[in-house]
């Protein structure tokens, strides 16, 4: 049941078959398929983790070299299950890889292990929205107040895109360069002061329990995962008062 579900909030890109038919005519269409497999069997791990902590799956799309699971969540979403479901990727993806590389023949073993290491290596890269770039943001908004830790963490994910563009041109590799420069437009695609709104309102209208209280001196100092006094007032009262006037 739950993966045919999955199953329903696939979308493909369309210029996912524009590369379908353009590697069916060059002869590497199964190179192609076997990388996009592990791309599917990475995002399936994400989801069946989303979906052990009762996440409302919205959409899982498939992108020409690349995929990305959304999810409906709220912005306060506990910092321990945003992790499981990060690291859950990766790991059904390794697990994957040794069992499905028996299955192989000897031919494509070797390309599959290096497609499996690729994906890994590139997707832990510290630049959001790659699973890198959200470990990153949890590691900042343990450390940081929300606001600066998603500030740190766009900026982090800025600089490298930009290094890596460059590099891309170095080397000439253009198919590298088409997709860090689709990362920075998802990335631009983020809208800074629209998270930090949302994350203010969903702690207004909702009821959260965190462990944690800390006393901090206005709601830019407000941390995930954390219960909030500000200068002696209570978190809900000053964001009432925030809100209303």
């Amino acid at each position: 049941m739950i993966i045919r579900n999955i199953f329903r909030k696939l979308y493909i890109h369309p210029l996912f078959y524009f590369f379908t038919f353009l590697f069916l005519v060059t002869g590497h269409i199964y190179n192609y398929l076997l990388f996009t497999l592990i791309i599917f069997i990475h995002e399936l791990g994400h989801t069946l983790m989303a979906c052990f902590f009762k996440w409302k799956i919205d959409k899982i799309c498939i992108y020409p070299y690349g995929g990305i699971s959304k999810f409906s969540t709220l912005v306060n979403v506990y910092n321990y299950q945003e992790f499981f479901v990060l690291v859950a990727g990766p790991l059904i993806q390794v697990i994957f890889m040794f069992i499905f590389y028996n299955f192989l023949s000897i031919k494509y073993q070797s390309i599959f292990i290096f497609y499996n290491m690729f994906i890994l290596i590139f997707n832990l890269l510290p630049i959001y929205p790659l699973d890198g770039g959200k470990l990153m943001k949890i590691l900042f908004s343990e450390v940081f107040c929300f606001k600066f830790s998603l500030i740190l963490s766009f900026f982090v994910s800025s600089i490298l895109i930009g290094i890596l563009l460059a590099l891309s041109i170095i080397i000439k590799n253009y198919i590298f360069f088409v997709i860090i420069l689709f990362l920075y437009f998802k990335l631009l695609g983020n809208n800074l002061n629209e998270i930090y709104n949302k994350f203010l309102l969903e702690r207004y209208l909702y009821n959260f329990k965190f462990r944690k209280c800390i006393k901090v001196k206005s709601i830019n100092n407000f941390k995930k995962d954390r219960e909030h006094l500000v200068n002696g007032v209570s978190e809900k009262d000053c964001l009432k008062k925030y809100f209303i006037t």
